[in-house]
């Protein structure tokens, strides 16, 4: 146990791409975002979010979603080269092109948050389609 988090028992496989491994990784309970489940590598002791895997089923949710509608997610070849790469200790802005180099893919910044404990993070459209929410200001 680091820095106040406590981690339960329970476990979810994971790659972790500070460590180059997929690894069983133990729930973070301390965190109150129940959008994410959040991870801490056994290796490097990182705190990362859940990824589900092409064979996972996302949660089931109690009530149905709000429809968002979320920018177009192609991006051109002006927006492509004013991207700026991802960096956790950055900061961004909604409708900002980012480029996240362990993904090799290009997103815009579609929301910003403040999680449990006054951290930040916003959640990025990529332009495949998939979404993630990432850490900022760390």
């Amino acid at each position: 146990m680091q820095g106040g988090e406590m981690v339960s028992t329970r476990t979810i496989r994971q790659y972790c791409s500070v460590c180059k491994a997929t690894l069983d990784m133990g729930v973070v309970d301390t965190v109150q975002d129940h959008e994410v489940t959040w991870l801490k590598c056994p290796r490097c002791n990182g705190i990362l979010p859940h990824m589900l895997s092409s064979e996972e089923d996302p949660p089931k949710q109690d009530e149905p979603e709000a429809v968002v509608e979320e920018p177009q997610a192609g991006f051109d070849e002006t927006e492509r080269s004013a991207a700026s790469d991802y960096d956790a200790s950055g900061t961004f802005e909604v409708g900002q092109v980012v480029y996240h180099r362990s993904f090799n893919k290009f997103g815009r910044v579609v929301e910003k948050t403040t999680l449990a404990g006054q951290r930040a993070a916003i959640r990025v459209c990529f332009e495949d389609g998939d979404e993630m929410t990432l850490r900022e200001q760390v």
